[in-house]
């Protein structure tokens, strides 16, 4: 039978997960769909890798190159199954799939899907890996070490800060080459992800303070708050006046984490409170609102249900 005549869907999903409902399609829907496909002469077949990689495939890492071949076999009928975690590891699979085939715009996409997908689980490792992934495709496919940095930035403190060890190693590398690129002006040349070949400048030297504005009017833009408060706090330390910065800075704060740490109100308060020191009482109410909101918001809701 031609392939004009010939339908196969791909099934994807982590294999850890979503058993009942990969069998609910094979065993229920997809008979169904045969038998309505047989009737008007269409072949209909499909493919679980979760049955069709072998073990000595999988050890000879050829595991990427047979979904790959699978999956452009099947095109356009693609089923992707996940609760919202497997989704994110899904997504992230796919992306990197595309950077592979070298659509970059499509991986780019993708990896913008899990980071969301990753801030509303509250998954940081997920997130870190997405954002490193980002600013890898911006540094070495595009050649925007600028754009990439803030990326990088937040991935490491999201590693570092949350104990990821390997992953903290995986980073470190690459945000050091990306901090000395962006720094000199430098383009991404392939080897971005610190192999050893990449030589340092020169000379080094700290960004400006044009230059760190430009960075966190760019985190900020694209709601990567942790970079945006690192950027901000080294604009404080170069002189710049807390009037304009503390507007930005609260706001990085508040949603830099889904919970507001000890540390972050403590900022905060003492933000605050030098606003007010310096006659801006204005500008700081309604920050303080926004903070009290904050708070209010983390409070455990009280249950409607009385206990006799």
């Amino acid at each position: 039978m031609p392939d004009n005549r010939q339908i196969r869907v791909f099934i994807s999903s982590t294999f850890r997960d979503m058993k009942r409902e990969r069998d609910l399609l094979v065993k229920k829907v997809f008979p169904a769909l045969r038998q309505k496909c047989a009737a008007r002469y269409v072949a209909f077949n499909e493919v679980d890798l979760r049955w069709g990689i072998t073990d000595e495939q999988a050890a000879e890492g050829k595991v990427l190159p047979v979904c790959l071949a699978e999956i452009e076999h099947c095109r356009p009928y693609f089923i992707g199954l996940g609760n919202k975690d497997g989704m994110q590891r899904s997504l992230g699979n796919q992306a990197l799939i595309l950077m592979v085939r070298g659509d970059l715009g499509g991986s780019m996409a993708l990896h913008k899907q899990k980071e969301q997908i990753c801030r509303e689980l509250g998954n940081k490792n997920g997130l870190a890996i997405s954002l490193i992934n980002q600013a890898l495709l911006l540094a070495d496919k595009t050649s925007q070490p600028a754009a990439a940095l803030p990326l990088a930035e937040e991935a490491y403190r999201l590693a570092s800060g949350h104990g990821y060890i390997t992953l903290v190693a995986q980073i470190k590398p690459i945000l050091e080459s990306l901090r000395r690129s962006a720094e000199s002006g430098m383009t991404g040349d392939g080897s971005v992800a610190g192999d050893g070949s990449t030589q340092p400048p020169p000379t080094q030297c700290e960004p400006s303070i044009s230059d760190l504005r430009a960075m966190a009017s760019n985190a900020l833009t694209r709601q990567l708050w942790e970079a945006a408060e690192t950027y901000l706090e080294r604009l404080l330390k170069m002189g710049e006046p807390v009037e304009t910065i503390a507007s930005n800075l609260v706001t990085a704060l508040l949603n830099a984490h889904h919970a507001l740490t000890p540390q972050a109100i403590t900022r905060i308060e003492s933000l605050l409170a030098q606003l007010e020191a310096g006659g801006h009482a204005a500008l700081a109410s309604p920050l303080r609102e926004r903070l009290t909101a904050k708070l209010a918001a983390s409070q455990p809701k009280k249950s409607r249900w009385k206990l006799w």
